[in-house]
């Protein structure tokens, strides 16, 4: 078969599998349409009592970090170390700290701002998205560890081998030819900087248009969580089959099933959860993506590579502690 061909074939699988799971989803959503209802409610909620209010200023903070030249002078600090480490620019480095510290969107948002400032290349800008889209230290340690497993110190555990495994798989697809490409660009004046009204304005606007179409994704997959909850339960489904099939699209779902398991599998199915991160999460970066250059295959490749490496770190990690 020819390289036309096959991809040609590769593109109607892709659409066969997306027309699949319009179906799949659009049964399930009007065959648990009761069960469906309370959960866009309970979603809605989530959205107004803790979303919003915790990512809102976060989100606000990390344009401004971006418009007012900040991240462009921890860039050239950091310029040297983090190219020679990651073969990324030390832009790259405040996305990453961010998305390590704060968790997801912030640091999606500062690397797309980051792209569109010209600050980010192609091939960084989508390392970079995968590198700092993970869950933030508080959800971590404070809701995984200390009320879902009632220990501070899994949390923890769990924290860094997230941290050391997202470096991990940056570490292996670092390119090893020497990048040129950006070579002396911060020889060059600094980027003009708006006044701070205007960069005000823009920060706030941008993510309230952001968080509103987050919002948007948690109450969708709240109603395909419930839904799935409510199948698994007419189908018998084993708890580790359905941490599995919860964690596939939503982070907190996985985790919090996850607990419920066996003393020696919940720490191995919540290190998977957390290292994926689930489709809700990924969907809701693809919209903060927009029009970019962006490879989904890569994407997914590389938080299923992080998925799978989570576990032996953390197990490591929280055998050491233990």
């Amino acid at each position: 078969m020819t390289e036309a061909g096959k991809r040609v074939q590769k593109k109607n699988v892709g659409r066969t599998a997306f027309c699949l799971m319009t179906l799949f989803l659009l049964v399930l959503l009007l065959k648990n349409s009761t069960v469906a209802a309370k959960a866009i409610t309970a979603g809605l909620r989530l959205c107004v009592g803790t979303l919003i209010p915790s990512l809102f200023p976060l989100m606000v903070a990390s344009e401004l970090l971006v418009e007012s030249g900040i991240v462009e002078r921890v860039g050239r600090l950091l310029h040297r170390p983090f190219r020679a480490v990651f073969g990324l620019r030390g832009d790259a480095a405040c996305a990453v700290l961010l998305g390590f510290i704060c968790g997801f969107p912030v640091g999606t948002k500062c690397a797309v701002s980051l792209y569109r400032r010209g600050a980010l290349g192609e091939k960084e800008f989508c390392r970079v998205l995968a590198f700092s889209n993970q869950p933030s230290s508080a959800f971590l340690v404070y809701t995984v560890g200390g009320a879902m497993f009632g220990d501070l110190r899994f949390g923890l555990c769990l924290y860094l081998a997230t941290l050391l495994s997202a470096t991990a798989v940056q570490l292996v697809l670092r390119e090893r030819k020497k990048d040129t490409s950006q070579k002396g660009v911060y020889d060059q004046a600094p980027t003009a900087l708006p006044s701070f009204p205007d960069a005000l304005a823009k920060a706030v606007s941008g993510s309230a248009l952001s968080l509103l179409s987050i919002c948007a994704f948690v109450v969708f997959f709240s109603a395909i969580v419930e839904s799935l909850a409510y199948l698994a339960t007419g189908l018998s489904l084993s708890l580790p089959a359905t941490t599995l099939l919860f964690s596939l699209f939503e982070l907190t779902g996985g985790v919090s099933h996850a607990a419920l398991c066996a003393p020696k599998l919940a720490p191995i199915l919540c290190a998977l959860a957390v290292g994926w991160g689930g489709l809700s999460v990924h969907f809701q970066l693809f919209h903060l993506v927009g029009e970019t250059p962006f490879s989904l295959t890569s994407y997914f490749f590389t938080k299923l590579a992080q998925g799978v490496l989570n576990i032996p770190i953390f197990l490591l990690l929280w055998q050491w502690v233990g």
